[in-house]
């Protein structure tokens, strides 16, 4: 089991396939293993480049590490993560906090986009505000299966 790493939201765990179909993105992606080389093993010899970017020990034993398809820990553009059913893809955009249903985006530097994404076969309830009376236009209703909203930050 694994968790994306945000420290924003708690989310429950998802699978390794999931996992692999994030870094398999073009966003970059970091996601918290307890096994790196089953994730490793899940995205296949064609997956793509997987860096160690930290990692936590028990003497010489790992415990968890963080995978990523970006070389480094760091804030990027375009960013992607899997929150629940959804899969969020971050533009320029920060998320300021996350609840299973609903999320508040904030202006990064120059402002940007949210993608959000219903990754389920069930459609999903879905608020999306903007902080501090920011307008990121419709955000509240049922997000079908399949389906994304975009979100504009200015």
């Amino acid at each position: 089991m694994w968790r994306m790493l945000c420290p924003t939201y708690s989310r429950a765990p998802v699978s390794y396939a999931e996992a692999a179909t994030l870094l398999h993105g073009d966003a970059a992606a970091f996601v918290v293993v307890a096994s790196a080389p089953r994730l490793r093993q899940v995205l296949g010899p064609d997956g793509p480049a997987l860096y160690e970017v930290a990692g936590v020990r028990d003497g010489n034993v790992p415990y968890l590490s963080i995978l990523s398809n970006h070389p480094t820990l760091e804030w990027v553009d375009p960013v992607t993560a899997r929150m629940g059913p959804f899969v969020v893809r971050l533009e320029g955009v920060r998320l300021s906090r996350a609840t299973a249903h609903e999320l508040v985006l904030s202006r990064g530097t120059r402002g940007g986009a949210a993608t959000v994404t219903n990754a389920s076969e069930e459609p999903a309830p879905l608020r999306v505000i903007g902080e501090r009376g920011t307008d990121v236009g419709h955000g509240d209703g049922m997000l079908g299966a399949g389906e994304s909203w975009r979100f504009d930050v200015p």
